[in-house]
């Protein structure tokens, strides 16, 4: 594979730059897996759905906030898809005549 920029269609992340910026943000750091990628063992029983210490309180009231964003984001996705659809179907008429 070649690089995006030479036609290819291969980006190259820095990873490590980026996990940096993403525990920036959290304010925290990311518990790293070993490499056996092994679960600890008070992540294996956890079930989905179970709360954790009020984190459901917490969690809804988050999920409560975003919801106006994820919905304007998802009708923005939704607009761009058919748009590209749409300009898809008249190039490929004008291509076809």
């Amino acid at each position: 594979t070649r690089d995006y920029d030479k036609g290819g269609n291969c980006v190259w992340y820095d990873e490590p730059g980026l996990l940096k910026q993403v525990e920036t943000l959290l304010g925290k750091s990311v518990e790293r897996m070993p490499p056996s990628l092994t679960l600890r063992p008070d992540l294996l029983n956890l079930k989905f759905g179970e709360e954790q210490q009020g984190a459901s309180l917490v969690t809804g009231e988050h999920v409560d906030a975003l919801r106006p964003v994820v919905q304007r984001l998802a009708a923005i996705e939704t607009s761009a898809q058919a748009s590209f659809h749409n300009l898809r179907a008249r190039f490929h008429r004008i291509s076809v005549e």
